[in-house]
This record gives structure tokens, C-alpha cells and sequence, in this order.
């Protein structure tokens, strides 16, 4: 959870992006990046403390990923990385940069580590660009109008609703509808549809 979701804050792409840092965090070090016994612990964590060193914690790492996952799990989203192809092309340029071997981890580690930490950190890379595309795509179509497709009139309801109606009484802008049937007894079900035409 990020900083801006703890404080109940509008939330966009960046958000994702912060999310997928404690991910890679937890993979490069196999622990949290925040931590505590209680929600209220852990939210307090997340918005004012910094996790331990990724490096620290696992020596084999590069100090360059260990950079990278930090500016992920940057608490101001506006110094956060602002798109996953910012953070793409550093695990791009880093990935080439160790396979050349021009990136010093911090303490010597078998190339194999290397790579490995890698391999997992581009297979999650790939999960949180489809978990943003997820996210854009159903934030993108509940932003927009609903279309004059979308409503219901009464001349395009089910002919078995169409057919239980029992009552109409106009109710400012809508028609108030008790839809049932004589041997319901009072038990019938309200829908309020416009009253645009079709």
C-alpha cells in the first residue's frame, strides 16, 4: 500500500509503481519492506520510515537495483518513477550493464545471483506492467459518460418484466415501478428507470 492510499489520496499510475517496489524489495531481500505487529504500525512505517538497505540485507545485490527499488518505494510520488517504461529501461540498462559485467555488486556474488535476481525481477516487471494496463483500462472506462445504450426504458425491458408490472407512478424524472405479480402479496421489487425516450 502506498503513501497516498494510507492517506486516502487519489490514486493513479504511480501508486502501482510503488506497489511493485515492495515486491522487488521483497524479492532482492526476502523480507518487507514494512513491517509491524498492527495495521496502524505498518501504515506508519510505509509513511515516514525508509526500509532497511537492500543491500544490507543481501550482499550480493547490485547497488544500482538496490537504487532503483528505492526510488520505486520513494515516499513523494512526484520523485517516484512517474511511468513503468522509466523503470523498465533501468532494469534494461542495469540487466546489460551486470550480464557485461559492469555493475559492482555490493560485496562479490556469483554472476549466476546476479542473473537469477534479474530473471525474477523482469518476470515481475512484466506482472506490474499488466496489472497497470489492467488498472488504466477499468479506470478508463468507468471515467467516461454512460452511454444512451446503457439506460433502461420501459419499452426495452424483458417482456416478463414488462408484463409483472403491477404499478407506475411518476417520481421526479422517473417512473417509480413495482414490478411483480398479483400473487406476490406486497412483496415487489422497485426500479426506477428514466424517463428519456428511446
Amino acid at each position: 500500500m502506498s503513501p497516498e492510499q494510507v492517506r486516502g489520496k487519489e490514486l493513479d499510475a504511480r501508486t502501482d509503481l510503488f506497489s511493485f517496489g515492495a515486491v522487488l524489495y521483497e524479492m532482492c531481500t526476502s523480507t518487507l519492506p514494512f513491517r509491524g505487529d498492527t495495521s496502524g504500525v505498518i501504515f506508519e512505517s510505509i509513511l515516514n520510515r525508509a526500509p532497511a538497505s537492500a543491500v544490507r540485507l543481501n550482499p550480493g545485490l547490485p547497488v544500482e537495483l538496490e537504487r532503483i527499488v528505492n526510488k520505486a518505494l520513494e515516499k513523494d510520488r512526484d520523485v517516484r518513477y512517474q511511468h513503468a517504461a522509466d523503470l523498465r529501461a533501468d532494469l534494461k540498462r542495469l540487466r546489460r550493464e551486470t550480464e557485461s559485467g559492469k555493475t559492482v555488486a555490493g560485496v562479490a556474488a556469483p554472476s549466476r545471483w546476479s542473473r537469477r535476481t534479474m530473471l525474477i525481477g523482469a518476470v515481475a516487471l512484466v506482472f506490474a506492467i499488466a496489472v497497470i494496463a489492467v488498472a488504466a483500462f477499468y479506470l478508463g472506462s468507468s471515467s467516461r459518460a454512460p452511454s444512451s445504450r446503457s439506460r433502461y426504458y420501459p419499452s426495452r425491458m424483458p417482456a416478463v418484466i414488462r408484463t409483472g408490472i403491477l404499478e407506475r407512478r411518476d417520481h421526479g424524472g422517473c417512473y417509480r415501478q413495482v414490478v411483480g405479480t398479483p400473487k406476490s402479496k406486497g412483496h415487489l421489487a422497485h426500479i426506477c428507470v428514466p424517463l428519456q425516450a428511446a
